[in-house]
């Protein structure tokens, strides 16, 4: 009934750490409630919830991980659109719409890749 997300997370040396990057997640689209939404979280950790749109959360993230997660689906049965959206720093890193008008699923993925000492949409 959800989406599976497959997340990597490839840890630096010990030691190595990183200015505290400004992170900001949305999630837009056609369907008011029942979206899941999972991603990267501030602390590592890797929130899952149930939500309607729109929906965002904006936090500063200072951990080592080398990519950033995003995603957003509707379990299906309506046609419809969800649109993720991640900004690093104020400006949009990444945006991916999935539009569908079949019975599976409908859901955005949108990653980010550790570049230097930021992160850019991939």
């Amino acid at each position: 009934m959800g989406a599976a997300l497959c997340v990597g997370l490839q840890l630096l040396a010990p030691g190595t750490a990183f200015a505290a990057t400004s992170i900001e997640f949305e999630l837009s689209g056609t369907f008011g409630e029942g979206v899941m939404v999972s991603y990267n979280g501030p602390d590592g950790s890797f929130p899952v919830d149930t939500v309607g749109l729109p929906w965002s959360t904006a936090f500063d993230y200072d951990g080592d991980a080398q990519s950033l997660v995003f995603s957003g689906s509707h379990p299906g049965g309506d046609a419809g659109s969800v649109t993720c959206r991640v900004k690093v720093n104020g400006r949009v890193a990444v945006s991916r719409t999935n539009n569908s008008p079949k019975i599976a699923g409908t859901g955005a993925v949108c990653h980010l890749l550790r570049s230097g000492s930021t992160y850019v949409g991939n």
